[in-house]
């Protein structure tokens, strides 16, 4: 396994090799069979914050964080958006910001408002 590679590429092989196949893993997450197959060999070449997305949301418990490339729990994902704005660290400005404009945010806000 390679540490460099992106945490949804690497469950993505975990669950190739523990199904016995691309075409058993990629309807076991969701995911087409090619879009699967692309990924692997890095030949996709959409952007792949939903693919990675789904990847994550079938395979762990978690919500995939598009600024951070990673997965994170509910709640770390929550204390992330509902932080107030940083005013001395740019990156944790970034960060911020893209909380503020990413869909789990989004859609706690539909929730909380129903």
């Amino acid at each position: 396994m390679d540490m460099n590679e992106p945490f949804y590429l690497q469950l993505l092989r975990q669950h190739v090799d523990k199904m016995g196949s691309i075409q058993n893993a990629a309807a076991d997450i969701g995911i087409s069979r090619t879009s699967a197959s692309l990924l692997l060999s890095g030949k996709y070449t959409a952007k792949t914050d939903r693919v990675a997305a789904d990847i994550i949301g079938a395979l762990t418990d978690g919500r995939f964080c598009p600024f951070m490339q990673t997965a994170l729990s509910e709640k770390q994902c929550n204390n992330f958006a509902e932080r107030p704005q940083p005013m001395s660290d740019p990156q944790a400005l970034r960060h911020w910001y893209a909380c503020a404009n990413c869909e789990h945010s989004k859609a706690k806000e539909q929730a909380d408002a129903e």
